[in-house]
C-alpha cells in the first residue's frame, strides 16, 4: 500500500528506514517471508546499515557495514545517528552532521550511452569521484550541448578522463528550467562544494561561457535569469 500513497511523507528511524529498501540484508533479518529471502518494501532503490559506531551496538562498524554490503545487489547507505536521507520523486539526498558511506555494487555497462563529464582532467575525475562516493547527485547543462534530451529512468555509463567506465547512474528528474529558478539545495546536491545558488551560478556561468562550450556551438551564449538549463538529479546504480 505505501508505494500508491503519492501525497503522503514517510518519516521513519532506524527498522522503519530499512523497510523502504529492496533488501536489508542477512545481518539484519529477524523474520523470513515464506520465500525464505530478505526482500523489503522496495519503494527506494539502496539499502541501510543503521546506528553506525552507535555506544550501544559494538557490532555496527564501519567495517561491519563494508562486509554486509558486498552481499547485497543494490547500493547501500551506511549512516549515523546524526545522519538522514531525504528522497523526494527518485532524487536522494544525504542530510548530516555526522559521518556515512555509500557501498555500491559493480554492475554492467555494455551498451549504455557514454556521459562525459565537463573536459578531461581534474574537473571530470572529482565529479565522478563524487558521483562515486554519494555526495554528487545532480549536474546541469545547456539542453544545446545535448543531441537528444534525456528523460527519467535513462541509463548512463559516466567515464572518467581517460575514457574507462567508472560509474553507472540512472536520472530521476530532468527538467529543463530558467537559471535564475535553481535553488540552494540543488546546487548543493551538485557535489562541488557550492555553498549556495548564488556560487552554483557563477561557476556554471564560467563554464558555459568557456572555450570548450563555446567550439561546440559555435557562439558564447549570452546568458540571462531565463537562459533554460538542463537540471539532471540521479542516482548511483553501481560501478562500472
Amino acid at each position: 500500500m505505501l508505494p500508491s500513497l503519492r501525497d503522503k511523507v514517510w518519516v521513519s528511524f532506524s527498522g522503519g528506514s530499512m523497510a523502504m529498501a529492496p533488501r536489508v540484508g542477512d545481518d539484519f533479518i529477524g523474520w523470513k517471508p515464506p520465500s525464505g529471502a530478505d526482500e523489503a518494501l522496495g519503494v527506494v532503490g539502496f539499502s541501510i546499515f543503521p546506528h553506525v559506531d552507535h555506544p550501544d551496538l559494538s557490532e555496527n562498524t564501519m567495517a561491519a557495514a563494508e562486509r554486509w554490503a558486498a552481499a547485497l545487489p543494490n547500493p547501500a547507505y551506511a549512516i549515523d545517528d546524526d545522519t538522514a536521507i531525504r528522497v523526494v520523486d527518485g532524487a536522494v539526498d544525504v542530510i548530516t552532521e555526522g559521518h556515512w558511506k555509500l557501498f555500491a555494487p559493480t554492475v554492467p555497462a555494455d551498451g549504455l550511452p557514454v556521459l562525459e563529464l565537463a573536459a578531461p582532467g581534474p574537473l571530470r575525475d572529482s565529479g565522478v569521484a563524487a558521483i562515486l562516493d554519494g555526495t554528487k547527485t545532480a549536474m546541469t547543462g545547456l539542453p544545446a550541448l545535448h543531441e537528444s534530451l534525456p528523460a527519467a529512468g535513462d541509463r548512463f555509463c559516466v567515464v572518467n578522463s581517460n575514457g574507462d567506465p567508472a560509474a553507472v547512474i540512472e536520472m530521476t528528474r530532468v527538467a529543463t528550467e530558467p537559471i535564475g529558478s535553481v535553488t540552494d539545495a540543488y546546487a548543493q546536491a551538485e557535489g562541488r562544494g557550492y555553498p549556495d545558488a548564488t556560487a552554483w551560478r557563477a561557476a556554471h556561468e564560467e563554464f558555459f561561457r568557456s572555450d570548450v562550450v563555446t567550439g561546440f556551438l559555435g557562439h558564447t551564449p549570452d546568458l540571462t535569469d531565463d537562459t533554460p538549463v538542463l537540471t539532471q538529479r540521479f542516482i548511483l546504480v553501481g560501478r562500472a
